[in-house]
């Protein structure tokens, strides 16, 4: 099985490790995600469901608030999805928002 090295992000003067996901590793994968998301304030979206989608009658600040979200969310998967080993991101389902896709990936490797 081909392992991948841990992901390392630099914040600021803030640093941050994510033990690469492999199946067995849940419960310190997860804490390291919550961490390094918390650190960059980008862990709402894990938090937080989808704020509504604008309408023509939105305030502003509505629509500021789910641009913001959407971002958010982009950039959450695409550090969840950099921290999963090749061998597993292949069989998790293509799914759109942070939130779901970290909550299945949770159902189908926590150890109880």
């Amino acid at each position: 099985m081909a392992s991948r090295a841990p992901c390392t992000f630099n914040i600021g003067n803030q640093t941050s490790t994510i033990e690469t996901l492999t199946g067995t590793n849940f419960k310190r994968w997860k804490e390291d995600i919550g961490i390094q998301l918390g650190l960059m304030d980008l862990d709402i979206v894990l938090r937080k469901d989808e704020f509504p989608k604008p309408t023509e009658q939105s305030s502003i600040d509505e629509k500021a608030k789910y641009e913001k979200w959407k971002r958010v969310n982009c950039l959450c998967l695409m550090i969840i999805k950099r921290s999963i080993s090749h061998n597993l991101i292949g069989a998790l389902p293509e799914i759109e928002k942070a939130k779901k896709f970290f909550d299945d990936i949770a159902e189908k490797y926590q150890v109880i």
